[in-house]
């Protein structure tokens, strides 16, 4: 589905504006690349906060609260220089570090996007192996 995303936007930069093909899709599948950790940990919290709940309706609404929390977070961190630490609890966060031009920056934010991936999947498949078996 990202992909197709990308693909879409990509599509619609070749013809409602003059930049060159080979410049929209030099840059077009990186920037989808380094979208993927991202994407993989929104994934991880979703698992999760599903994970803790049986119906359907209840998974859906724990996922979204858990992205709310995370995302006011981020807004406390980033607008707040005492709780600056807490803009690192939410995902989108790690875009910064993704798309910096330094390769240490870049592995931090590959590095953390996949710790809070497997962090989030242990917790739920932990939840669920405690419940359902």
């Amino acid at each position: 589905m990202t992909f197709t995303i990308h693909l879409i936007s990509w599509l619609l930069m070749l013809v409602y504006s003059d930049t060159p093909p080979h410049v929209t899709f030099s840059w077009g599948p990186r920037l989808w690349a380094i979208s993927l950790p991202i994407s993989l940990a929104w994934c991880a919290l979703v698992t999760f906060a599903s994970s803790l709940v049986k119906t359907p309706i209840l998974a859906l609404f724990a996922s979204l609260l858990a992205m709310l929390v995370l995302w006011i977070c981020f807004g406390v961190g980033v607008t707040m220089d005492d709780y600056a630490w807490l803009s690192w609890v939410y995902p989108g966060g790690y875009d910064r570090l993704l798309l910096s031009p330094d390769p240490a920056a870049f592995a931090k934010g590959l590095g953390a996007a996949l710790a809070f991936t497997a962090v989030f999947i242990g917790a739920a498949v932990f939840v669920t192996n405690k419940r359902d078996v």
